[in-house]
C-alpha cells in the first residue's frame, strides 16, 4: 500500500473515530458480554487479562516470527505443489518417511521476544501439550496405485494451545452473542436513546439501508466497539440485519447481509479492492446446516456482488430449527452435554473462463460428541454430489465443443475427482475433526484434523491451476490482507482499552 493511500485511509477513519462520545458503562458492559464470557467466564478483569495475552501473542506472531530456514523452504515448495494440485510432487517433497507414508512435522512456539517455527520446539518437550499460541502441525501423504490411476491419501492434523478458556465458556459466549443478534436488548440499554444518538447517526451514515429498529440494535454495539465498527465500515455496509415482521412468540428471524464496497475498501487497501473486483462471477455458494428437526442456518457468498448473507431464527440465545420456513416449536434446546447429529449441505457454481460448473448437494454428516473436558465434531462427506457443466469457454466455445478435445467430458472429469474423494480414504470419504478441551486444568487445546483421497492426473491439475490462479492472491494483495489484519488487531486493542477504563476500573 502506498503512503498516500495509507494517509487517506487514516483520515477517513479519523472522521468517524476521533470523537468518541461517552456512554453509560452499562451499555459497554452489555456489548462486551460475549468476549467476557469466553475469555473470563463472566469475570471482566480475568477476561481483560486473557484478551491482553491474545493481543501480545498476535503482535509477537505478526512482528517477530523466526522461521527455521530449511522448514520454510519445505513449506514454500509444498504450498506451490498444492497451488497447482500436483499431488505427486507434493508427496515426494515431504521429507520424512515411515512405512508407506511420507510426512512433515512443524512446531510453532512463543518465546519471550520471538515466535519460532521449525522442525522441533525449543522451550518444551516434543510430547508436551502446547501452551497458549503454540502449535504442532503434521502433514502426511500416501501413494495409492490403482488399475486406472494413481491416488494420494492426504492427512493433516494441527494442535493449538488456546490458553485459559473452556468449552463451557465458549457455549456461554455463543448464547450471549445469539441474544444480541436476535435483538434482545437488556433493561440497562433500553431508554438510553440520548446517550446512543451519536453512534446511531454513525451507524446510519455507513449503513443507510438499515431500518430504525435495526439501528437501535446496532447503536449500543457501535458504542461498545467504536474502532472495530469504524474499520468494518471502511470495508462495506450492512444491508440487512433483522426480519422484523416475522418476529412472533419470542422468535426472531435474523438475516444479515453484508456487501463489500470496493470504493470504500480502496481507501485503505487498494490492491485487495482490485483483487475482489476481478473475481467477478467466479463463485456463488450456499451452505445450509440441519439437525433432525429442520434447518438451523443458511449462509451464502457471491463473488459478483461481493455479498455474504446469513439466515437463522433465534430465541433466548439458541438457534431454532426451521421447517417449511416456520420455527419448530417442539425442538429441544441445545444441550452441550448430549450427542447431536447434524448435516451440512453445500451448493456451488463456478465460472472458469466462461465454463460454468455446478455442484449440487455436497453433503457432510456431522456428529457432535461431548467429551469429559470439552467437545468434538466429526464430519464425513461420502455422498457424491450432482455435477452440471455449461456455458461457453472465453464466451465463444460451448462446453460440448471443449469435450471433443478431452479424453472425457468436463462433467465426467469432475465426477471422477469427487467420486474418489467421497468414496476413497478406506470408504471414509472426506473427513474432518474439530475438538476443543482441556484436561486436568491445563491450557485448553484446539485440535483440527482432516483427510481425503485425491485423484492425480493432468487434466485435474490444469483445472485446479486455473481456479487457484484466480483465487490465490499475489504478494501485493497479501500485503493488503496483512495490513487489514494488523488494523483489526489495533482497533480491537483500542476498544479493549475503552472497556477496561470505563467498566473494569470504574
Amino acid at each position: 500500500m502506498t503512503q498516500f493511500a495509507r494517509a487517506a485511509w487514516l483520515a477517513f477513519s479519523l472522521c468517524f473515530s476521533a470523537s468518541v462520545v461517552a456512554v453509560p458503562p452499562e451499555i459497554i458492559q452489555w456489548g462486551w458480554r460475549p468476549p467476557v464470557e469466553f475469555a473470563g467466564q463472566g469475570d471482566p478483569q480475568v477476561a481483560v487479562e486473557q484478551l491482553r495475552n491474545y493481543i501480545r501473542l498476535q503482535r509477537l506472531v505478526m512482528d517477530h516470527t523466526d522461521y527455521h530456514e530449511q522448514t520454510r523452504e519445505f513449506v514454500d515448495e509444498l504450498w506451490h505443489s498444492l497451488e497447482s494440485f500436483d499431488l505427486e510432487g507434493f508427496y515426494w517433497l515431504l521429507p520424512d518417511e515411515q512405512e508407506s507414508w511420507r510426512s512433515l512435522t512443524v512446531y510453532g512456539e512463543a518465546g519471550p521476544d520471538q515466535y519460532h517455527i521449525g522442525p522441533v520446539p525449543r522451550l518444551q518437550a516434543v510430547d508436551d501439550e502446547p501452551g497458549l499460541g503454540n502449535f504442532r502441525a503434521e502433514v502426511r501423504a500416501r501413494e495409492i496405485d490403482t488399475d486406472v490411476a494413481t491416488h494420494y491419501l492426504l492427512n493433516a492434523e494441527v494442535g493449538v494451545g488456546l490458553g485459559e478458556v473452556s468449552w463451557s465458556a465458549l457455549v456461554d459466549a455463543s448464547q450471549e452473542a445469539l441474544r444480541m443478534v436476535g435483538g434482545e436488548l437488556p433493561v440497562q440499554v433500553i431508554g438510553q436513546d440520548a446517550d446512543l444518538e451519536h453512534y446511531r447517526r454513525q451507524a446510519e451514515a455507513m449503513n443507510p439501508a438499515l431500518s430504525a429498529d435495526e439501528l437501535d440494535l446496532l447503536a449500543p454495539l457501535w458504542a461498545s466497539y467504536p474502532d472495530m465498527w469504524t474499520l468494518l465500515s471502511g470495508l462495506g455496509e450492512l444491508n440487512d440485519l433483522l426480519v422484523l415482521h416475522h418476529a412472533s412468540a419470542g422468535y426472531q428471524e435474523v438475516r444479515m447481509v453484508f456487501t463489500v464496497d470496493p470504493q470504500r475498501l480502496a481507501h485503505g487497501y487498494p490492491d485487495l479492492a482490485n483483487y475482489l473486483e476481478r473475481l467477478d462471477t467466479l463463485v456463488k455458494s450456499e451452505f445450509s446446516l440441519y439437525d433432525d428437526y429442520g434447518r438451523l442456518l443458511r449462509a451464502s457468498i457471491d463473488s459478483e456482488t461481493l455479498q455474504g448473507t446469513l439466515n437463522m431464527v433465534v430465541r433466548d440465545g439458541q438457534v431454532v430449527p426451521v421447517r417449511y420456513e416456520r420455527p419448530v416449536a417442539e425442538a429441544p434446546r441445545f444441550d452441550p452435554g448430549q450427542p447431536r447429529h447434524l448435516r451440512a449441505s453445500i451448493d456451488a457454481e463456478m465460472n472458469i473462463l466462461g465454463i460454468i460448473a455446478e455442484v449440487e448437494d455436497m453433503t457432510f454428516e456431522i456428529e457432535f460428541q461431548p467429551t469429559g473436558e470439552g467437545a468434538r465434531f466429526i464430519s464425513q462427506g461420502r455422498s457424491v454430489p450432482r455435477i452440471g457443466v455449461g456455458g461457453r469457454a472465453l464466451g465463444v466455445f460451448p462446453a460440448p465443443l471443449i469435450d471433443v478435445f478431452l479424453p472425457k467430458r468436463i462433467d465426467q472429469l469432475m465426477k471422477d475427482f469427487l467420486t474418489v474423494a467421497c468414496e476413497g480414504n478406506d470408504q471414509q470419504g472426506i473427513t474432518g475433526v474439530v475438538e476443543i478441551g482441556a484436561a486436568n486444568d491445563e491450557s485448553a487445546q484446539l485440535r483440527l484434523a482432516g483427510a481425503f483421497e485425491g485423484l492425480d492426473n493432468f487434466f485435474v491439475r490444469i483445472g485446479m491451476g486455473i481456479i487457484n490462479n484466480r483465487i490465490i492472491p499475489n504478494e501485493r494483495v497479501s500485503g493488503d490482507l496483512r495490513a487489514l489484519v494488523y488494523d483489526a488487531h489495533q482497533a480491537f486493542s483500542s476498544d479493549l482499552d475503552q472497556f477496561e477504563q470505563q467498566v473494569v476500573r470504574r
